[in-house]
């Protein structure tokens, strides 16, 4: 575990998200996109203009384990300097995940009530907040609901270690099959219900990167970094009883950070604004 989570980070000089209307009015990404069906969405930015929620919940390893909601600055950036000063209080010095706000409007939150298995809190080298994942218990649940494909996952995360690299997330339910992004054999992939494996082999440990699932059957696809895979087939299973943030619906847990999960229903790359949604994704996080 890391000690002094906010301590001594690097501050990169990206927009937090755009200005646009009257006035400069904050953006947020989604808003980037026209009519998106968003069906689940956590980032420790603020996503849309009209979210008027928390980024997430944090529990302090201070006296009495207090807990508190943190949001944005009028920038829409995590409010760092509001999580600093509140650990300080606390007399804590690490922070724990409780809760990340689901910021579509489905109020998907997912949540973490065990103290053991909450992820850590970090600003992270770009100083606009991070959880990591132990890869043994850590992971965030939600309530049950379902998504039938075809359905678009996008993802900002890393990995601590390639050679132990597991599933980035799952759906719970009875007989769940559905995976994310694991190691098969020599080279990290992705399975989704189906042997359908497309090595990223561009996955670097601890270095941030993105992804993009379109899950639909025999005509899904994956694009790791900006390389896409050509058509996968990743069989027919949906999201089944709700959504694990960390790790597959059994044991298996994620090794490193996750940033943002944001889950859309249909294909999303298809949607106008899309090179915008991007572009501004790569832009905030420094993604390649």
């Amino acid at each position: 575990r890391i000690i002094n989570p906010l301590a001594h980070e690097r501050r990169f000089g990206f927009g937090s998200g755009m200005s646009g209307g009257a006035g400069g009015a904050f953006v947020g990404a989604l808003d980037l996109l026209t009519s998106p069906t968003v069906a689940f969405a956590i980032s420790p930015q603020k996503l849309r203009a009209a979210y008027s929620g928390n980024a997430f919940r944090l529990r302090s390893d201070g006296a009495g384990s207090p807990e508190e909601n943190f949001g944005f600055t009028a920038a829409g950036d995590l409010d760092t300097a509001a999580i600093t000063a509140w650990l300080t209080s606390t007399s804590g010095s690490n922070a724990y995940g409780r809760t990340f706000y689901d910021q579509s409007t489905n109020a998907r939150d997912a949540g973490q009530g065990t103290a053991s298995n909450q992820p850590l809190f970090a600003a992270g080298a770009l100083s606009k907040g991070q959880f990591t994942f132990d890869g043994t218990n850590d992971c965030f649940d939600t309530a049950s609901w379902s998504l039938a494909q075809n359905f678009t996952i996008w993802q900002v995360n890393d990995a601590a270690a390639i050679g132990s690299l597991t599933y980035l997330c799952g759906t719970l339910g009875s007989t769940p099959t559905f995976g994310g992004c694991y190691k098969n054999g020599a080279n990290p992939g992705a399975y989704f219900g189906a042997s359908a494996i497309y090595p990223t082999v561009n996955y670097v440990a601890n270095q941030l990167s993105w992804s993009c699932y379109h899950v639909n059957g025999a005509s899904s696809s994956l694009v790791f970094n900006g390389t896409a895979s050509g058509t996968l087939n990743f069989g027919t299973t949906g999201i089944n009883g709700g959504w694990r943030v960390g790790g597959r619906f059994d044991t298996l847990r994620w090794n490193g950070k996750i940033v943002e999960q944001i889950i859309f229903a249909g294909d999303a790359t298809t949607l106008p604004g899309w090179a915008a949604f991007l572009a501004n994704r790569q832009a905030y996080f420094s993604l390649p």
